[in-house]
């Protein structure tokens, strides 16, 4: 078991700027430092920015993280919500 998070500060700072494009950014860092120290799955267990992406954007985390450059560059599976409604 292994688990990585940024930084609250930096984590409330993207939200409450509505920056999502970099919050998506930090996410994926994450999920690349976990690949590199052989996480066989990764789990995002945040909701909130679930909450703050509107139904007009339920392709964000699929396009933000580029899903299959992902996964093609770290080899894990990837827990990425594909609607929010």
């Amino acid at each position: 078991f292994t688990m990585h998070a940024f930084s609250y500060d930096q984590y409330y700072d993207l939200i409450h700027r509505k920056d999502w494009i970099n919050l998506a950014k930090k996410i994926c860092e994450s999920i690349e430092l976990l690949s590199k120290v052989g996480a066989d799955f990764i789990i995002i267990p945040s909701n909130t920015p679930h909450y703050a992406i509107e139904p007009k954007q339920s392709r964000f985390w699929e396009n933000a993280c580029k899903r299959q450059t992902l996964l093609d560059r770290v080899h894990v599976p990837v827990g990425v919500p594909d609607d929010y409604r």
